[in-house]
Protein backbone atom coordinates (compact mmCIF):
# COMPACT_ATOMS: atom_id res chain seq x y z
CA UNK A 1 0.00 0.00 0.00
CA UNK A 2 1.29 3.20 -0.94
CA UNK A 3 1.49 6.41 1.25
CA UNK A 4 -1.36 8.31 -0.59
CA UNK A 5 -3.43 5.44 0.14
CA UNK A 6 -1.88 4.90 3.70
CA UNK A 7 -3.44 8.58 3.94
CA UNK A 8 -6.95 7.37 3.09
CA UNK A 9 -7.04 4.77 5.42
CA UNK A 10 -6.69 7.38 8.31
CA UNK A 11 -8.67 9.78 6.57
CA UNK A 12 -11.56 6.98 6.98
CA UNK A 13 -10.79 5.89 10.07
CA UNK A 14 -13.13 8.73 11.79
CA UNK A 15 -16.11 7.80 9.68
CA UNK A 16 -15.84 4.19 10.35
CA UNK A 17 -15.17 4.53 14.21
CA UNK A 18 -18.25 6.50 14.72
CA UNK A 19 -20.39 4.17 12.55
CA UNK A 20 -18.82 1.47 14.29
CA UNK A 21 -19.12 2.91 17.94
CA UNK A 22 -23.11 3.64 17.55
CA UNK A 23 -23.01 -0.18 16.58
CA UNK A 24 -21.48 -1.63 19.15
CA UNK A 25 -23.03 0.42 21.83
CA UNK A 26 -26.69 -0.60 20.61
CA UNK A 27 -25.20 -4.04 20.91
CA UNK A 28 -24.02 -3.56 24.24
CA UNK A 29 -26.86 -1.72 25.58
CA UNK A 30 -29.06 -5.01 24.36
CA UNK A 31 -27.03 -7.35 26.39
CA UNK A 32 -27.26 -5.05 29.47
CA UNK A 33 -30.60 -5.15 29.58
CA UNK A 34 -31.05 -8.99 29.02
CA UNK A 35 -29.01 -9.63 32.20
CA UNK A 36 -28.82 -7.76 35.51
CA UNK A 37 -25.47 -6.37 37.29
CA UNK A 38 -24.24 -8.58 39.34
CA UNK A 39 -23.58 -7.54 43.06
CA UNK A 40 -20.02 -7.78 42.51
CA UNK A 41 -19.67 -5.40 39.93
CA UNK A 42 -21.85 -2.91 41.45
CA UNK A 43 -19.72 -2.83 44.80
CA UNK A 44 -17.06 -2.96 42.23
CA UNK A 45 -18.23 0.23 40.54
CA UNK A 46 -19.22 1.99 43.54
CA UNK A 47 -15.65 1.66 45.21
CA UNK A 48 -13.69 3.14 42.03
CA UNK A 49 -12.97 6.57 42.05
CA UNK A 50 -14.88 9.56 40.95
CA UNK A 51 -11.71 11.02 39.66
CA UNK A 52 -11.01 8.08 37.19
CA UNK A 53 -12.66 9.55 34.08
CA UNK A 54 -11.93 12.70 35.01
CA UNK A 55 -7.60 11.87 34.80
CA UNK A 56 -8.16 9.65 31.83
CA UNK A 57 -9.87 12.88 30.06
CA UNK A 58 -7.30 15.28 31.24
CA UNK A 59 -4.87 12.65 29.77
CA UNK A 60 -5.82 11.89 26.35
CA UNK A 61 -6.91 16.32 26.33
CA UNK A 62 -3.14 17.25 26.73
CA UNK A 63 -2.30 14.31 24.37
CA UNK A 64 -0.46 11.77 26.69
CA UNK A 65 0.89 9.32 24.30
CA UNK A 66 0.62 5.11 24.91
CA UNK A 67 4.22 3.43 23.54
CA UNK A 68 3.24 1.72 19.86
CA UNK A 69 1.39 -1.02 19.92
CA UNK A 70 1.82 -2.13 16.27
CA UNK A 71 3.93 -5.32 17.19
CA UNK A 72 2.22 -6.85 20.13
CA UNK A 73 -0.85 -5.95 17.46
CA UNK A 74 0.78 -8.09 14.53
CA UNK A 75 1.89 -11.17 16.67
CA UNK A 76 -1.98 -11.48 18.94
CA UNK A 77 -3.56 -11.29 15.34
CA UNK A 78 -1.81 -13.94 14.35
CA UNK A 79 -3.94 -16.42 16.22
CA UNK A 80 -6.97 -13.73 17.40
CA UNK A 81 -7.90 -13.39 13.42
CA UNK A 82 -6.85 -17.32 12.52
CA UNK A 83 -10.08 -18.10 11.17
CA UNK A 84 -10.00 -15.15 8.68
CA UNK A 85 -7.02 -15.43 6.66
CA UNK A 86 -8.05 -12.37 4.63
CA UNK A 87 -8.17 -9.46 7.33
CA UNK A 88 -4.88 -11.08 8.38
CA UNK A 89 -3.86 -10.77 5.56
CA UNK A 90 -4.37 -7.14 4.79
CA UNK A 91 -3.30 -6.26 8.18
CA UNK A 92 0.35 -8.68 7.46
CA UNK A 93 0.80 -6.41 4.75
CA UNK A 94 0.79 -3.06 6.50
CA UNK A 95 4.32 -1.56 7.42
CA UNK A 96 5.69 -1.19 11.14
CA UNK A 97 4.75 2.46 11.14
CA UNK A 98 1.28 1.78 9.45
CA UNK A 99 0.05 -0.82 11.87
CA UNK A 100 1.73 1.54 14.98
CA UNK A 101 -0.93 4.32 13.52
CA UNK A 102 -3.73 1.87 13.16
CA UNK A 103 -3.40 0.14 16.56
CA UNK A 104 -3.58 3.86 17.65
CA UNK A 105 -6.75 4.36 16.47
CA UNK A 106 -7.95 1.22 17.34
CA UNK A 107 -6.94 1.82 20.56
CA UNK A 108 -8.90 5.21 20.54
CA UNK A 109 -12.03 3.42 19.84
CA UNK A 110 -11.48 0.78 22.36
CA UNK A 111 -11.43 3.50 24.83
CA UNK A 112 -14.30 5.26 24.02
CA UNK A 113 -16.09 1.77 24.07
CA UNK A 114 -15.13 1.47 27.45
CA UNK A 115 -12.06 -0.61 27.39
CA UNK A 116 -8.07 -0.85 25.98
CA UNK A 117 -6.35 -2.85 23.45
CA UNK A 118 -3.44 -3.79 25.69
CA UNK A 119 -6.22 -5.86 27.75
CA UNK A 120 -6.60 -8.12 24.67
CA UNK A 121 -2.42 -7.60 23.57
CA UNK A 122 -1.29 -8.48 26.90
CA UNK A 123 -3.61 -11.21 27.66
CA UNK A 124 -5.39 -9.45 30.81
CA UNK A 125 -8.40 -11.04 29.90
CA UNK A 126 -7.08 -14.39 28.73
CA UNK A 127 -9.32 -16.03 31.59
CA UNK A 128 -12.67 -14.94 30.33
CA UNK A 129 -13.09 -16.49 27.39
CA UNK A 130 -16.63 -14.79 26.48
CA UNK A 131 -15.39 -11.41 27.10
CA UNK A 132 -12.04 -12.05 25.19
CA UNK A 133 -14.38 -13.20 22.68
CA UNK A 134 -16.81 -10.06 22.66
CA UNK A 135 -14.07 -7.55 22.91
CA UNK A 136 -12.23 -9.30 19.92
CA UNK A 137 -14.95 -9.55 18.00
CA UNK A 138 -15.22 -5.43 18.03
CA UNK A 139 -11.49 -5.22 16.96
CA UNK A 140 -12.09 -7.44 14.23
CA UNK A 141 -14.86 -5.18 12.87
CA UNK A 142 -13.18 -2.23 13.37
CA UNK A 143 -9.92 -3.68 11.12
CA UNK A 144 -12.97 -4.66 8.44
CA UNK A 145 -14.22 -1.73 8.41
CA UNK A 146 -11.00 0.25 7.96
CA UNK A 147 -10.00 -2.55 5.54
CA UNK A 148 -13.52 -1.76 3.32
CA UNK A 149 -12.90 1.57 3.67
CA UNK A 150 -9.68 1.63 1.81
CA UNK A 151 -10.56 -0.28 -0.92
CA UNK A 152 -14.09 1.56 -1.16
CA UNK A 153 -11.56 5.00 -1.32
CA UNK A 154 -9.08 3.28 -3.98
CA UNK A 155 -12.24 2.60 -6.24
CA UNK A 156 -13.56 5.84 -5.81
CA UNK A 157 -10.00 7.72 -6.86
CA UNK A 158 -9.83 5.19 -9.85
CA UNK A 159 -13.12 6.15 -10.87
CA UNK A 160 -12.71 9.75 -10.57
CA UNK A 161 -9.49 9.99 -12.45
CA UNK A 162 -11.00 7.98 -15.39
CA UNK A 163 -14.19 10.28 -15.02
CA UNK A 164 -11.91 13.43 -15.43
CA UNK A 165 -9.71 11.89 -18.17
CA UNK A 166 -12.73 11.57 -20.00
CA UNK A 167 -14.28 15.16 -19.38
CA UNK A 168 -10.73 17.07 -20.00
CA UNK A 169 -8.08 14.33 -21.67
CA UNK A 170 -5.88 17.35 -23.11
CA UNK A 171 -5.39 18.86 -19.79
CA UNK A 172 -2.03 18.95 -18.33
CA UNK A 173 -2.71 16.45 -15.17
CA UNK A 174 -4.75 14.23 -17.45
CA UNK A 175 -2.60 14.10 -20.67
CA UNK A 176 0.36 12.94 -17.97
CA UNK A 177 -1.96 10.26 -16.97
CA UNK A 178 -2.67 9.23 -20.19
CA UNK A 179 0.59 9.27 -21.06
CA UNK A 180 1.73 6.81 -18.28
CA UNK A 181 -1.34 4.45 -19.30
CA UNK A 182 -0.06 4.61 -22.54
CA UNK A 183 3.32 2.89 -21.59
CA UNK A 184 1.62 0.77 -19.78
CA UNK A 185 -0.03 -0.33 -22.62
CA UNK A 186 2.83 -0.30 -24.44
CA UNK A 187 4.89 -2.28 -22.09
CA UNK A 188 2.08 -4.76 -21.62
CA UNK A 189 1.17 -5.57 -25.31
CA UNK A 190 -2.40 -4.51 -25.32
CA UNK A 191 -1.82 -2.15 -28.16
CA UNK A 192 -0.51 -2.44 -31.73
CA UNK A 193 1.29 0.45 -32.11
CA UNK A 194 5.11 0.47 -32.43
CA UNK A 195 7.23 2.40 -30.28
CA UNK A 196 9.51 3.69 -33.03
CA UNK A 197 6.13 4.43 -35.53
CA UNK A 198 4.78 6.53 -32.66
CA UNK A 199 7.90 8.37 -32.17
CA UNK A 200 8.81 9.11 -35.57
CA UNK A 201 5.12 11.07 -35.73
CA UNK A 202 5.16 14.80 -35.21
CA UNK A 203 4.12 15.89 -31.61
CA UNK A 204 0.71 17.25 -31.86
CA UNK A 205 0.09 13.55 -33.92
CA UNK A 206 2.06 11.88 -31.20
CA UNK A 207 -0.44 13.14 -28.67
CA UNK A 208 -3.50 12.60 -30.35
CA UNK A 209 -2.95 8.99 -31.01
CA UNK A 210 -2.08 8.38 -27.52
CA UNK A 211 -5.54 9.81 -26.73
CA UNK A 212 -7.22 7.69 -29.10
CA UNK A 213 -5.36 4.15 -28.20
CA UNK A 214 -6.23 4.97 -24.24
CA UNK A 215 -9.90 5.97 -25.14
CA UNK A 216 -9.88 2.75 -27.29
CA UNK A 217 -9.04 0.67 -24.82
CA UNK A 218 -11.15 2.22 -22.26
CA UNK A 219 -14.02 1.32 -24.05
CA UNK A 220 -12.99 -2.04 -25.65
CA UNK A 221 -11.64 -3.81 -22.43
CA UNK A 222 -13.08 -1.60 -19.24
CA UNK A 223 -11.66 -4.00 -16.72
CA UNK A 224 -8.45 -3.92 -17.90
CA UNK A 225 -8.46 -0.36 -18.69
CA UNK A 226 -9.59 0.37 -14.61
CA UNK A 227 -6.76 -2.30 -13.86
CA UNK A 228 -4.11 0.11 -15.27
CA UNK A 229 -5.45 3.14 -14.20
CA UNK A 230 -5.42 1.80 -10.37
CA UNK A 231 -1.70 0.58 -11.06
CA UNK A 232 -0.65 4.11 -12.19
CA UNK A 233 -2.32 5.92 -9.63
CA UNK A 234 -1.68 4.00 -6.57
CA UNK A 235 1.35 1.66 -7.06
CA UNK A 236 3.75 3.78 -9.07
CA UNK A 237 6.51 4.97 -6.27
CA UNK A 238 9.17 7.51 -6.58
CA UNK A 239 8.86 8.73 -10.16
CA UNK A 240 4.84 8.07 -10.09
CA UNK A 241 2.74 8.31 -13.33
CA UNK A 242 5.53 10.10 -14.71
CA UNK A 243 8.03 6.90 -14.03
CA UNK A 244 5.87 4.92 -16.08
CA UNK A 245 5.80 7.18 -18.83
CA UNK A 246 9.27 7.50 -19.24
CA UNK A 247 10.41 6.89 -22.59
CA UNK A 248 7.00 8.45 -24.37
CA UNK A 249 6.78 11.45 -22.70
CA UNK A 250 10.44 13.04 -23.04
CA UNK A 251 9.44 12.66 -27.01
CA UNK A 252 6.17 14.61 -26.79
Amino acid sequence: MTFFAWVLVILALGAVGLWLKRDWEARRLAEQQAQAESATENTHQASASPLTPLREGVAQLFGAKQPPMGAKFRQWMTQAFDKEPDLRGWLAGLSDEQLDALTTHIDAFAREMGFELRWLLDQEVAQQPTLTQSLTRVVADYCRACRHSVNLQEELEVYKAIRQYKQAPNSQPNRALGEALFGKLLEQGLTPVKVAEHLALPEKERRQQVLTTVQQVATEKPIVFQKLVKEVVFHQNGAGMNGAANGVAQHN
